[in-house]
């Protein structure tokens, strides 16, 4: 399949072959067709018309950057003037004066005025089309309009051209054409080119010029300027309108627009250059501080950014040495941490006592401090400073966005009075980007140890997770639900079972102090111990003195952990239990229908070495029958707190249980829960819950 760009060089192609034939026809036998000439007219116009839609289609067509766009407009414009020159030295050709439009004299005039008038299509279109990027550049609403304008004028001149044969040369009084129609046809000449000359002042790309670029172009535009105003008469006068009249107006209304749009290009050129070097500056100001707050967004390495800010400064601002000092809370001292020399010896010895007293000044101002003449400044002894080539100094605070220094940024110059008012914005801009990247990498850092704590929370309430019994026991005659919720990552809430023999089995649940990590460890340890003495003692109050006496040596002073041990004996239907500071057991008696609250005697574990916690524990037994129910749980549950400061409460537990002592202990379970959310309606527990429930079968 053909493509389109394929398909209008085609079409080119056979237009010129058709228009050539033409001319020859005309040539050889005087034959001039009216009909004809105006189909010979379009043709040739409609080349120009599809080499401009093949364009678009190119790279040329939307280029949008100016160096390649001024580059490719005078590769094009000495291309041009080379293939005219070679047309020129191969064809000598000569026209007819005195008749509009002229005639070729012989056949190689002939060809000539044609292959001109092709180099005029493929090599004028472009050009035109550069011209229109360069306008478009940073335009404005109005430039379509003027666009508009010059091209449908344009137009209209081409075509009342073709059809009355008048010459557009600005002459408004012949005898042998009536005012009206000359004014109407150099009218429309004359609003082509005004339109063209105000898109000539559409000029904004040479705003975004370099220094040194701009002053190459202007030579460079002062040549083109002149190798313009000769194009016309060079190249395409009179050959292009002896081969078509419409192309030798299309060449003539693009020569008067290239010669007005260089020409103004050029004066803008020259007026630009004094403040070249200002707003070169401008630019690299912006474009400065537009990377350091790209890389500030992005880039973790503080050293790396720090450095990057000295440098900018030195760079931008031609200082002759810039360094950044950082306020340390520790020292309460400020310390060098960037500079922009290698040689530290330069910053150390620029940070000498006199120094001192300028940062004292900085810090008690909280502004810039710009010191125009260090050898003037008797007062602050700067003359050591002075004497290393700085003739002046400013020093910027580093402030944070609760307005606490961090540091300073200083910046000297070789010259006094070296700093303008632009130079302090641009450093202050300079310390706002420090002070960014300062309180970047400090929440950087809270950031870090919050995820590192999160991560080893996670860890260690994975541990504490499998530290808990992973399935009840499957013992004869009793269901068991067990239930945990931490009120935090981790918790010192703790259950667990132990074998006694067949028939019956040990249960213990405690509760460590405070929360949290700590508290964990401790459940960890109190699990080991409780595993190794149920083995050797068979007692409830047995297995808590000793374990007292072993937790007492290692747990903390402030901390403690209530516990509550029980030996459940499903053949010989009793339960026998002691209470270490423990909440009490509630039980649930199927014969009479109640509950009771079971609170022997005891402290907590940890909270005495052994004698007072011997005397207070107090062993209980009571019997237990079919249907009986026994809650084992922590203070978490029964102290849970709604929005109204109301505790759940042991009797609001007693009271459901009793309620609902027909349930099943997966079924009360689960209403229990229910309960217990219902009753905080959206708050949080203040406390680790946890929950045994048996129930005698």
């Amino acid at each position: 399949m053909i493509k389109r760009s394929q398909f209008l060089i085609f079409i080119i192609i056979l237009n010129s072959v058709f228009t050539f034939a033409y001319d020859l026809i005309v040539f050889y036998s005087s034959l001039n067709i009216q009909s004809w000439s105006y189909i010979h007219e379009a043709l040739s116009l409609s080349n120009v018309v599809l080499f401009f839609l093949y364009l678009r289609k190119q790279p040329l067509g939307s280029e949008r950057d100016v160096q390649k766009n001024l580059k490719s407009f005078i590769l094009l414009l000495a291309v041009l003037y080379v293939v005219v020159i070679f047309l020129k030295f191969l064809f000598k050709s000569e026209f007819t004066v005195g008749t509009f439009p002229r005639e070729p004299a012989d056949e190689y005039s002939l060809i000539f005025s044609n292959l001109i008038s092709l180099t005029a299509v493929f090599l004028i279109t472009p050009i035109l089309i550069i011209l229109a990027n360069l306008i478009k550049y940073k335009y404005k609403k109005s430039t379509n309009f003027f666009f508009t304008t010059a091209l449908l004028a344009a137009f209209a001149a081409i075509v009342f051209t073709i059809i009355f044969n008048i010459p557009l040369n600005f002459n408004f009084s012949r005898n042998d054409v009536s005012t009206e129609m000359l004014i109407l046809g150099n009218g429309l000449f004359v609003l082509s080119i005004v339109s063209c000359f105000f898109l000539s002042l559409r000029n904004s790309w040479i705003t975004y010029l370099s220094r040194k670029e701009k002053i190459s172009y202007f030579f460079i535009s002062a040549a083109v300027v002149i190798f313009i105003i000769y194009l016309n008469d060079f190249a395409f006068y009179p050959a292009v309108e002896v081969h078509s009249l419409s192309l030798g107006l299309f060449t003539n209304m693009s020569w008067f627009f290239l010669v007005i749009y260089t020409t103004m290009a050029s004066l803008s050129l020259l007026t630009h250059l004094p403040t070249a070097r200002v707003f070169e500056r401008k630019m690299k100001e912006v474009s400065s501080l537009h990377n350091l707050s790209r890389v500030i967004s992005a880039e973790l390495d503080f050293d790396k950014l720090i450095r990057l800010v000295t440098e900018m400064c030195t760079e931008v601002l031609d200082s002759k040495f810039t360094w950044l000092e950082i306020y340390d809370d520790k020292s309460q001292e400020l310390q060098v941490i960037s500079s922009s020399h290698e040689e530290t010896g330069s910053s150390a010895s620029i940070k000498q006592s006199p120094l001192k007293d300028i940062s004292k000044k900085i810090i008690k101002l909280r502004k810039a401090l710009v010191i125009n003449s260090l050898q003037k400044e008797e007062r602050l002894k700067l003359k050591s400073i002075h004497q290393q080539n700085i003739a002046s100094l400013a020093g910027i605070p580093l402030l944070n966005s609760n307005g606490r220094l961090l540091g300073i940024l200083y910046s000297t110059k070789a010259a006094a009075f070296g700093f303008d008012p632009d130079d302090i914005n641009m450093l202050e801009a300079y310390a706002n980007q420090a002070s960014t990247a300062l309180e970047n990498v400090d929440l950087m850092k809270s950031s870090l140890e919050r995820e590192r704590m999160e991560r080893e929370l996670q860890i260690a309430r994975e541990v504490q997770m499998r530290l808990l019994p992973q399935d009840t026991p499957q013992i004869s005659g009793i269901e068991i639900e067990t239930l945990t919720i931490t009120a935090y990552e981790v918790g010192g809430d703790y259950y667990d079972f132990y074998s006694l023999n067949e028939g019956s089995m040990g249960i213990v649940i405690g509760d460590v102090s405070g929360k949290g990590t700590s508290a964990a460890f401790y459940m960890a340890e109190a699990k080991g111990i409780i595993q190794s003495l149920a083995r050797i003692f068979k007692s409830p109050g047995d297995i808590l003195v000793e374990t007292n006496k072993l937790l007492y040596a290692s747990i903390e002073k402030k901390s403690f952990i209530s516990m509550l041990t029980c030996f459940l004996n499903v053949k010989e239907k009793y339960f026998k239990f002691a209470r270490a500071g423990h909440c009490p057991v509630i039980h649930y008696s199927a014969e009479s229908g109640k509950t009771s609250i079971l609170q022997p005697e005891g402290i907590a574990v940890g909270l005495d070495s052994g004698r007072i916690f011997d005397a207070k524990l107090e062993e209980s037994e009571i019997s237990i029958a079919p249907n009986d129910i026994l809650a084992l749980y922590t203070d978490g549950l029964s102290e849970a707190r709604n929005a109204m400061d109301e505790e759940f409460g042991e009797n609001r537990l007693s009271g459901l249980i009793e309620n609902n002592a027909e349930m099943s202990a997966a079924s009360m379970k689960d209403l229990l829960i229910d309960e217990i959310l219902k009753f905080l309606d959206g708050e949080n527990l203040h406390d680790d819950l946890t929950l045994l429930l048996i129930k005698i079968q």
